[in-house]
């Protein structure tokens, strides 16, 4: 089966696609998945047209496979999926979308996960679009178990335009915060003795509004949580659309 759904995005679509070059979300979106998982990035090449291919490793923190059977289904060392992706570089849409595919740390020849997904302008923001699909042979279990990992990655999926904003946000903040600690490290060096004294006491005035201004964006993103939380169909912090299930016969 193959679902598509959309969300709205506050961020600029080119900003949004650039995240996928920054190892730096990758990591925040596992650390605030829930459950809460790892990444790490096994190989990344780029063609000269711009086409980029990684392949990477997300581990789930904590193993839910129960331990008697973790070796058996050769998961004790941790319950690890590899992805791969490719996209182009600067370029977003429909016509260019990221590929991937999921291989499952289980039943690797039984269990398929792919899809795609793409970015479109919409007003001053973007418009995000996911399409997975779930092939699961297992006998008995296969549409449970297709069923469970498409949920779960549309959970994700529904997650994402507030990470991405999250993210933008606390990062801005952090490189305002610390410009002034730069700079003062220069003014240290290149000042005398007797004018370090009230340059110091200057860059130590903007070192406090710099790390206010890291809390309040740490306290925004905090709120944007709660209502996130808490959102209800009158109030709700994104638009979304979910199409129809389609069979590979409808695509």
């Amino acid at each position: 089966m193959t679902t598509r759904v959309e969300y709205d995005c506050a961020l600029a679509p080119e900003v949004y696609w650039a995240l996928r070059d920054d190892d730096g979300y990758d990591k925040y979106v596992n650390a605030t998945n829930v459950p809460a998982t790892s990444s790490e990035v096994i190989s990344c090449t780029e063609d000269a047209d711009g086409t980029v291919t990684r392949i990477s490793k997300v581990t789930a923190l904590k193993n839910p496979i129960p331990y008697p059977v973790r070796g058996m289904l050769k998961c004790r060392d941790g319950f690890t999926f590899t992805i791969s992706e490719t996209w182009r570089r600067n370029v977003y849409g429909a016509e260019h979308p990221c590929s991937f595919t999921t291989t499952p740390p289980v039943f690797p020849d039984r269990i398929n996960v792919n899809g795609k997904q793409w970015v479109e302008p919409r007003g001053k923001g973007c418009r995000l679009f996911f399409e997975i699909t779930c092939v699961c042979t297992i006998s008995g279990i296969g549409t449970q178990l297709a069923n469970g990992i498409r949920d779960g990655s549309l959970t994700a999926y529904e997650q994402l335009p507030v990470r991405a904003l999250e993210y933008v946000t606390l990062r801005k903040a952090s490189m305002e915060a610390s410009e002034p600690m730069v700079r003062a490290s220069r003014m240290t060096e290149a000042d005398d003795t007797e004018q370090g004294e009230p340059n110091a006491e200057m860059e130590k005035a903007r070192r406090l509004r710099a790390r206010l201004r890291w809390r309040m964006a740490l306290m925004g993103v905090r709120f944007t949580r709660c209502l996130e939380l808490q959102r209800t169909d009158e109030h709700r912090l994104c638009d979304a659309k979910v199409d129809d299930l389609k069979t590979s016969d409808d695509l």
